[in-house]
């Protein structure tokens, strides 16, 4: 069941120093919706993926997954890295049975039936290093997906890949998304991707890191990154980024 998140974090500091990187940073993502962060390099984006998603506790503030406080790790939200953290050494079905392993009781049907969501079903039996980078990305997405989390955390998903195959795979996310009706939050640096995927864009300041603006995407998906629309949302945020944050 997809859940709502509400983050207040008064500061966060880097390790060992009194600078810094987050400060007064709130956020409220709705109900299986799906937000994106924009931001320059290094102002704390994916520090505040960690801290959601429990990996990091050490700063002051609050983060709510629906009604519980976060703690440490839960099964009720799933991260995907910049670093896609696939077990080479295991086979494309085990990495994603992998993610049952806290389970009482594990289903290969369900590996099965997440794999064939992903157009990976003829590829269980090979290993990671087999696979293209998109099909890579959609194994650490399959893997993240298959405990239906309330709470989906991207972190530059598809940075890494060729404008084709990342265009490729923002519309299958869109679409399982859409099936799953899960709640996601994802940083990106990528305007045209933040647009085309999202529900809402929020832009990041610069360190010490806070949200200061948002931009919502009322546009029909899937998305037509041509039309005039699409276009002006674009050059919105664009113009936040180049003209109020002074990011180039």
């Amino acid at each position: 069941m997809s859940k709502s998140l509400k983050i207040n974090i008064v500061k966060k500091s880097y390790p060992n120093s009194r600078f810094h990187i987050l400060e007064d940073c709130c956020l409220d993502v709705k109900l299986k919706t799906f937000v994106t962060i924009l931001g320059s390099s290094g102002c704390g984006k994916s520090t505040l993926l960690r801290t959601i998603a429990g990996i990091d506790n050490d700063y002051d503030g609050e983060i709510w997954i629906g009604d519980r406080l976060v703690k440490g790790p839960s099964k009720e939200c799933s991260i995907v890295f910049q670093e896609l953290r696939l077990f080479p050494w295991m086979k494309v079905k085990d990495n994603v049975l992998f993610a049952l392993k806290k389970r009482k009781k594990t289903s290969e049907e369900e590996v099965v039936k997440i794999l064939k969501f992903f157009d990976l079903e003829n590829f269980g039996d090979l290993y990671p290093g087999d696979l293209s980078g998109g099909m890579s990305q959609k194994l650490a997405l399959a893997r993240a997906l298959i405990s239906v989390p309330d709470l989906l955390l991207l972190d530059e998903p598809f940075a890494a890949l060729d404008y084709m195959t990342k265009m490729r795979l923002q519309n299958e996310l869109i679409d399982n998304l859409n099936k799953l009706k899960t709640t996601v939050l994802m940083v990106t640096h990528d305007i045209e991707e933040a647009v085309f995927v999202s529900d809402k864009v929020m832009i990041m300041s610069r360190c010490p890191s806070k949200i200061v603006k948002s931009f919502e995407v009322n546009l029909p998906k899937p998305r037509d990154r041509s039309s005039k629309d699409f276009l002006i949302i674009y050059q919105k945020v664009l113009d936040y980024m180049l003209n109020v944050l002074n990011i180039k």
